[in-house]
């Protein structure tokens, strides 16, 4: 019987009483189970959101750079008055 792939505590205890039913040992059967919790919390995070916010990063990364280059770095320039 294929394993519940999901984080909650209901799932959680099905996957063990899903592998204790198999012949596991209760501590691999807990181990497993742990596995599969944590795979599907990895997934939900990889979702849109670690997308939009990856998106950010990058938006704002881009304007500091932008501004760095708008910034006039020659003193000469400066001194009379020219953008």
């Amino acid at each position: 019987m294929p394993l519940i792939r999901s984080t909650s505590k209901q799932a959680f205890k099905k996957n063990i009483a899903t592998e204790v039913k198999t012949g596991r040992p209760v501590k691999q059967a807990v181990a497993i189970a742990y596995s599969e919790q944590r795979a599907a919390g990895k997934r939900k995070k990889s979702s849109a959101q670690e997308h939009s916010a990856h998106n950010s990063e990058m938006a704002s990364a881009y304007e500091k750079s932008v501004a760095h280059t708008r910034q006039d770095l020659n003193p000469a320039r400066k001194s009379r008055g020219i953008k």
